[in-house]
């Protein structure tokens, strides 16, 4: 139900799960090779779930020799549910691309251009570059000028504004995934360590039945990295300001306290996850987005799995980076130095530019799949000690082909379960 929106028989569920396999084990597969051959005849793909599940990859030319000659080549999954376009498409993926380029060039070089764009968007479909536009006509008779009448762009009316958020550091109102929040730690004996800055997660929640029956009630959860505060109980709580800075305490506001913590489970069960669960009693500020580029809200999409090769993005309070790297491996076990309680834990390495890798604080960190916006994971460690030169992610589901006994998912571990991504926008 969290992951598809309706409920579905066992069979539905197997063919869906199907379709995400093959689509992604041969978009990984095709994107490699447009990379390593740039084709001029290849125009892109995408998955056609009306049609029953079919992959369409298009060319400008000799569509169906081409698919042929692409299905042998590269092993492609699924063969029989490969189909050309529908349509031949009027231009190849490259000069797609290479278009999009060309109209941020644009907007960077014009002025009035830059004034009334609202967006530029591109996708592996291979069709035309749209840009967003309060004013429609003057900025197709600009682009027209500037690129020519037939470069394939799709000029569309977006109004302005955006979904730009206050910042990181807030104290009211709904929260994002990737927003500062803190808490007070404490050592093994017990002892008050001081505050903890670290990220906001995803959003979630649970229905549970009302004491002395009746119907249901729904409980609201914040997820963030199991490191981060263990105490259960512990208050978390988030600011108008990094508190590495002075600022008036009264400008503190509660999120919550610490209800559930998968490492502090782990002690019991020797299952490790890195997940924790803050209890929210108001719904209204509960996350429903992530804190996107240049502060957009991108909406919480329902949880999925990564593969070595996806591209996966993560959003931190403290670096205020979001930023996107490769999964370069899948990890069993990981131990840190002095063998640390955090470390032990299972996961996603992905390796993000050297400028732009998680920091200390941005444990929690929500990470999801570029390509298809599934919500997969919390940052949670970084290897080697120190340079953070790939970075952990914890799985919010059970990866495939990994023991469920050592990596159950933040969401279905016995210590958090069952819990629900709280998607929405």
């Amino acid at each position: 139900m969290d992951r598809w929106g309706v409920p579905l028989r066992p069979a539905d569920v197997a063919e869906l799960d199907y379709r995400e396999w093959f689509y992604d084990v041969n978009a990984e597969k095709i994107d490699q090779w447009v990379e390593a051959t740039s084709p001029d005849s290849y125009a892109g793909y995408y998955m056609d779930h009306p049609a029953g599940g079919v992959m369409h990859i298009g060319f400008i030319d000799k569509q169906d020799e081409e698919l042929e000659s692409l299905k042998t080549s590269l092993s492609l999954e699924a063969r029989g549910r490969l189909q050309v376009y529908p349509t031949p498409p009027a231009a190849s993926y490259l000069s797609v691309r290479a278009t999009a380029q060309s109209v941020l060039g644009a907007i960077e070089s014009n002025s009035t251009l830059a004034n009334l764009v609202v967006s530029v968007e591109d996708d592996e479909a291979g069709k035309a570059t749209r840009v967003g536009t309060p004013n429609v006509a003057q900025v197709e008779s600009i682009l027209d000028q500037m690129l020519g009448a037939n470069a394939p762009v799709t000029v569309e009316y977006e109004a302005g504004g955006g979904a730009l958020l206050e910042g990181r550091y807030r104290n009211s109102g709904r929260m994002r995934a990737g927003d500062y929040i803190n808490g007070n730690v404490y050592t093994p004996g017990g002892v008050l360590a001081g505050p903890n800055p670290c990220t906001a997660g995803f959003g979630a929640q649970e229905k549970v039945p009302k004491p002395g029956g009746g119907g249901d009630l729904w409980r609201w959860f914040l997820l963030t990295a199991g490191h981060c505060y263990t105490k259960i109980d512990t208050e978390v709580w988030r600011a108008p300001q990094d508190e590495s800075q002075e600022f008036d305490d009264a400008g503190k506001s509660e999120v919550g306290r610490l209800a559930r913590n998968a490492l502090q489970y782990a002690e019991a069960s020797n299952v490790r996850t890195d997940g924790a669960a803050i209890r929210i009693k108001q719904g209204g500020i509960v996350p429903l987005a992530k804190w996107g580029w240049e502060g957009h809200a991108l909406p919480t999409e329902p949880p999925g799995w990564a593969r070595k090769g996806n591209v996966l993005c993560y959003s931190g309070a403290i670096s205020k980076n979001v930023s996107c790297g490769k999964v370069v491996a899948r990890s069993l076990n990981h131990r840190g130095a002095d063998g640390e309680a955090l470390f032990g834990v299972a996961g996603y390495w992905v390796r993000f530019p050297e400028d732009k890798r998680p920091i200390p604080g941005d444990s929690g960190s929500p990470v999801w799949n570029k390509r298809t916006g599934a919500s997969i994971g919390l940052v949670s460690a970084g290897r080697p000690e120190g340079s953070f030169e790939e970075t952990l992610v914890a799985p919010l589901l059970h990866p495939p082909n990994m023991p469920a006994n050592r990596v159950p998912g933040i969401l279905h571990h016995q210590g958090m379960a069952p819990l629900h991504l709280k998607v929405g926008g």
